[in-house]
């Protein structure tokens, strides 16, 4: 109210005084406007009238931009050089089928095929690189750096110069390897390369439109399997064109593969023969003559697909960011409840017995019937395991945020050094040696690059190790040397997480997850079985309301384009995650980035109260805190270079700066002027006076090395290089006593237990996010209905093996692409969680997959009943479900190749690149494209190798058994038989076993293996 009343006066004051110059303001400002006016009017003539909005004109916005393009393109390992290798992979296999191949359908098929492949192989980058680069772009669009429009031409740029190269390549490696007539020469030959980059331009196109509209990656890539499939079946190969169906004709004409497709096998089967002939008029229906046309079809769409693609680009380019939402609270349970409600679940209000309502990611309301039996089994809290204990994970009193651990650990760091191994020469952390005690907390200080992120990961065992050639000797040396002891061991750093969680600079936090939502799942994981869902429900709010997150519990994280919560709640979000593991060591990096002084004030003094009341070692490093928080920390270790310049009081660094001869200023944060004299006078002088004050060189004997009886320099030590080559465990020799790093390596909850939770978790997050099940259900069903429509009682002839062979892949894609980007993603997250002990990696593994399993049975069954039904195949049960059971199974290999791609690949775009030679092989090795007798002996292991020839044959078996002599004819022609079908089926199950055996590996070789 004071201040009010005095900002009210003063107002007062100055109106009276502004009032006394608005005649000459008001005077100014029409003189001002007559000279604006005409400006503008001398700027009108500018492109588009972007030229007088930016600082740049239009064309220098355009260079900048292309030549920007043209940089990341090249150099990112994800963009232009992976995609090329795929490309070339592809050709390479092509070539290989085809050199050597007389003109028949089966040639026809796979040259058709090859120009599908191009429009998945040079589309799908474009679809995932658009969405992800989309913050950046908006936000220098938003401040005004350039216009739309130079974007866009900048883009379209770029896919032209691409389209020009795949184009040449395809003209001098492909087309004359497999075969393809060269005369007359050159008009055939140009004929090609033309096609291709006239082609190859548009699907770009075509893909920056989409990727610049969809809202993520996941939602562009399911868009192309989406565009590919009615393409596909109304093109007038698969079926032919005289057999394409009146209901989806009119899909011919907007279609890439209608004039891509009519181009390549024209140029490629005229002037071959007879027979060559015979197949593009008789078997396929095309009339050779106007062929040339298609070139005019192209060229139409490139002209609107470059206008569609530009206003695509303007209008999302000016669209608002959409809101994360919120959702109501999970149901808050009462003690001793028999039965717990899902985490996921949400209630109107107290006492409200029906109608659930969430909000979308849209802002919007949708209801969510409670009675729903799948979100209720997949979402219902676990009711714990017999016979479960507490171990490393679990708190003795978790009732409330006060309840702690009932030991210390103490830490020291003897005489620690470390080499990078990009960088050998320059030790990033040099003869450091610090003491760490128990129960207390410590903030760690420097100017960039001092070491402290350093000295946190090599606290908890996450720096690698290895060796170098010393450019002294020449001989190899450790990138790594010196001693870490924790609670009295010399230490095995594979074992951290049994005793202590780091909590990471980034937000690494599931983005679709609300903040509470976020804290239970945590819970349930870290947790003991024997604490109750109430308990844990009670820890869950008592850490909200210390963390001041209770005004945004049930706002949803949020990402970047989907605005959430701000990144200073992300933070001590994901502090309160490592809060709930309860373990005595907590590494925290740069915890009150992004807060406001009162928030950091809030963060600092929780981990304070943590380290004093519940006897935790925190160890923190914070860039530039003021000194009023400095002093509340019990230890101050200040580093540069890599080397140990103060450690001790906070108050101390002030003696410690005046011995050096440096007067503090009045009014200076005495943290950050050292760091200033450290940066400007280097740390010579500085390692001298700390040697002298403490009597001993920078390794020599610390306190804690005294309190454990292990003087430095004398003790039976184990160096951490020792310890990494797989000494392992716990030196027993130093102490007799019993130790909490002792205990038995394990989790607050069984294997079992986790992999139910994360199950539940991962179920619940496919569910509700709206990139996962819509991206992968409506494209299911949209495609399962095209494919129907277009072989609608098609009869019994060869060609409606395209119609059960598309749909077979179509599901098999659909899910691959669904899993494939989901894995990258959340890569990061599950590192984090993994290394702070929250599960183990087949409890990961295994909830994954068979939330694969699931996804392709569920989304396969109204996908193949309605493309089954549509075509008009016989209404047997029997007969549909070997169809439905031969398309699952081959999804469900599919989906767990597609996880352990995600796996290996550390970006969606990489794995996604992956994905698209995967499918195009399924493709051209399932039997029907083209035929087994068809393909060179040396290449018959990928034919057997790969699920979908067994998957096909099971479900063409099932639709031509008992068709009489047409029937035979067909399985014939594709060298199938119906008594295949038992060792189909055993074939694919025996490879969903070996996928999986294989899967854990990777998992274990890339998670566990990271550290």
């Amino acid at each position: 109210a004071k201040w009010a009343t005095f900002w009210t006066t003063s107002a007062l004051n100055q109106r009276a005084e502004a009032q006394s110059t608005a005649a000459l303001k008001r005077l100014q400002a029409e003189a001002s406007k007559m000279v604006a006016d005409e400006e503008i009017e001398e700027d009108s003539g500018s492109f588009l009238g972007e030229a007088d909005q930016y600082p740049i004109s239009y064309w220098e916005q355009y260079k900048v931009l292309f030549l920007r393009a043209v940089h990341i393109w090249v150099t990112d390992p994800q963009q232009a050089p992976l995609i090329l290798k795929m490309l070339f992979g592809l050709n390479t296999i092509l070539v290989l089928l085809l050199v050597g191949m007389t003109p028949n359908i089966s040639k026809a098929n796979t040259v058709f095929y090859y120009v599908v492949s191009e429009f998945t192989m040079s589309m799908t980058p474009l679809v995932i690189i658009m969405p992800e680069e989309k913050a950046v772009i908006l936000r220098e669009y938003r401040n005004g750096v350039f216009g739309a429009n130079p974007y866009w031409l900048a883009r379209v740029s770029l896919a032209l110069c691409h389209a020009v190269f795949v184009a040449t390549v395809s003209t001098g490696y492909v087309y004359p390897l497999i075969g393809l007539p060269l005369t007359p020469f050159p008009s055939k030959v140009a004929r090609w390369w033309f096609f291709q980059f006239l082609y190859l331009s548009c699907v770009m196109m075509v893909g920056l439109g989409v990727g610049v509209f969809s809202p993520s990656a996941l939602a562009g890539i399911k868009a192309v399997v989406a565009i590919e499939v009615p393409w596909l079946v109304t093109a007038g190969v698969l079926p032919p064109n005289n057999m394409v169906r009146p209901a989806v004709f009119w899909l011919k004409y907007p279609n890439l593969f209608t004039w891509g497709g009519k181009l390549a096998l024209t140029i490629a089967f005229s002037h071959d023969g007879r027979k060559a002939y015979e197949t593009l008029t008789d078997s396929l229906g095309f009339h050779v003559g106007n062929a040339n046309s298609c070139f005019v079809a192209l060229a139409i769409c490139f002209g609107v697909i470059f206008v569609a693609g530009q206003a695509a680009t303007t209008f999302t380019l000016n669209k608002g960011d959409r809101s994360a939402g919120a959702r109501a609270a999970p149901p808050k349970p009462k003690d001793g409840e028999a039965t717990h409600k899902a985490l996921g679940a949400s209630e109107g209000g107290a006492g409200a017995p029906e109608g659930k309502t969430h909000l979308n990611g849209n802002g919007g309301k949708h209801h969510t019937d409670p009675t729903n039996p799948l979100l209720e089994t997949l979402l219902q809290p676990p009711q714990g395991e017999a016979g479960a204990g507490r171990s490393y994970g679990a708190v003795a009193d978790p009732d409330a945020l006060e309840a702690g651990v009932t030991r210390t650990i103490d830490i020291e760091v003897r005489d620690v050094s470390y080499r990078h191994a990009a960088r050998p020469e320059k030790l990033a952390i040099k003869d450091v040696t610090l003491t760490f005690d128990g129960g207390s907390i410590t903030i760690l200080m420097g100017p960039s690059g001092a070491g402290k992120t350093t000295l946190l990961h090599l606290l908890a065992g996450r720096l690698p190790g290895g060796t170098y050639v010393s450019p002294e000797t020449g001989l190899l040396e450790p990138l790594l040397d010196g001693d870490v002891i924790i609670d009295g061991r010399h230490a095995d750093f594979a074992t951290f997480k049994k005793i202590g969680t780091v909590t990471p600079q980034d937000e690494i936090l599931t983005e679709i997850l609300t903040v509470r939502q976020t804290l239970l799942y945590t819970a349930e994981l870290r947790l003991p079985a024997d604490v109750s869902y109430a308990e844990k429900y009670a820890r869950v709010d008592a850490i909200i309301a210390k963390l001041g997150l209770s005004a945004k519990a049930d706002n949803v994280v949020g990402s970047p384009l989907k605005v959430g919560i701000s990144g200073g709640q992300k933070k001590r979000l994901s502090i309160g995650m490592d809060l709930l593991a309860g373990l005595p060591v907590m590494l925290v990096d740069e915890p009150t980035t992004g807060l406001d002084a009162s928030a950091a004030l809030n963060v600092v003094e929780t981990l304070i109260d943590l380290a004093s009341d519940l006897r935790r070692t925190i160890i923190c490093t914070i860039h530039q805190p003021p000194w009023s928080m400095v002093c509340k920390f019990d230890q101050l270790a200040l580093l540069a270079a890599g080397c140990l310049i103060y450690d001790g009081a906070p108050p101390g660094l002030t003696d410690f700066l005046v011995s050096g001869g440096v007067a503090i200023p009045p009014n200076e944060n005495p943290a950050d002027f050292a760091m200033d004299v450290l940066v400007n006078e280097g740390n010579a002088k500085w390692l001298q006076i700390r040697e002298a004050a403490s009597g001993k060189g920078p390794s020599g004997t610390s306190s804690l090395a005294k309190k454990t009886g292990a003087p430095g320099g004398s003790a039976k030590t184990t160096s951490i290089v020792a310890s990494m080559a797989g000494k392992g465990g716990f030196d027993d020799d130093d102490d007799d006593g019993r130790h909490l790093v002792d205990e038995p390596q394990g989790y607050a909850r069984s294997e079992l237990m986790q992999f139910v939770i994360l199950l539940r978790k991962f179920s619940y997050i496919f569910m509700v996010d709206e990139d996962q099940f819509p991206e992968v259900f409506f494209p299911s069903i949209i495609a399962g209905t095209i494919v129907g429509i277009a072989f609608h009682n098609f009869g019994i002839n060869l060609f409606i093996g395209g119609g059960v062979l598309t749909g077979t892949i179509g599901h098999g894609m659909i899910v691959l692409n669904g899993i494939i980007l989901n894995m990258p993603t959340e890569r990061e997250l599950i590192l984090r969680e993994f290394r702070n002990g929250a599960y183990s990696v087949r409890a990961y593994w295994f909830a994954r997959a068979v939330l694969t399993v699931v996804i392709a049975f569920c989304i396969g069954l109204p996908m193949v009943f309605i493309w089954y039904s549509l075509m008009g195949l016989t209404n047997d049960t029997v007969m549909f479900i070997d169809v439905y059971l031969g398309s699952a199974l081959n999804a469900t290999v599919f989906g767990l190749m597609g996880c352990i791609i995600g796996l290996v690949f550390k970006t969606p775009l990489a794995s996604a690149q992956i994905s698209e030679p995967f499918g195009a092989a399924m493709a051209v090795f399932s039997g029907q494209i083209l035929v087994k007798r068809f393909i060179k002996e040396f290449l018959l292991p990928f034919y057997y190798g790969l699920p979908i020839s067994y998957g096909f044959e099971i479900a063409i078996t099932s639709v031509m058994e008992d068709k009489g002599d047409r029937g035979d004819d067909v399985l014939s022609y594709f060298g199938f038989h119906p008594s295949n079908r038992k060792r189909d089926y055993l074939v694919l199950f025996a490879m969903v076993g070996a996928w999986l055996v294989i899967g854990l590996a990777v998992a274990e070789s890339q998670i566990s293996g990271q550290d």
